[in-house]
């Protein structure tokens, strides 16, 4: 993803924490968060996408698929709920490999 693209996943109704988003397709994204997370796969989270440049924002429900500590840092595959994700969001022009929570 370009820079001035904000991602967060919201865990919780009261507690959300910033990511990084590594690959999207229609079928679901991998995040990385720059610290240890614990989730665990089966887990419902919800990603929030910004686009500070058009403006444009994009909130789905996603299914944990798995996570994957690396380094310092947390990857977490996710399947979007209901997926996929339907065409026309602000994700489009970012889309280019397969499913990536698979």
């Amino acid at each position: 993803m370009p820079t001035g693209i904000s991602a967060s996943l919201a865990l919780n109704p009261s507690e959300s924490v910033v990511v990084t988003v590594r690959d999207v397709s229609r079928l679901g994204a991998c995040v990385a968060r720059a610290s240890k997370l614990d989730l665990a796969p089966g887990a419902y989270v919800r990603l929030d996408l910004h686009d500070h440049q058009s403006g444009e924002s994009l909130s789905t429900r996603a299914k944990v698929r798995w996570v994957r500590f690396g380094g310092f840092n947390t990857y977490i595959g996710l399947l979007f709920v209901p997926a996929p994700l339907r065409e026309g969001t602000m994700l489009d022009r970012y889309m280019g490999g397969g499913a990536s929570a698979g």
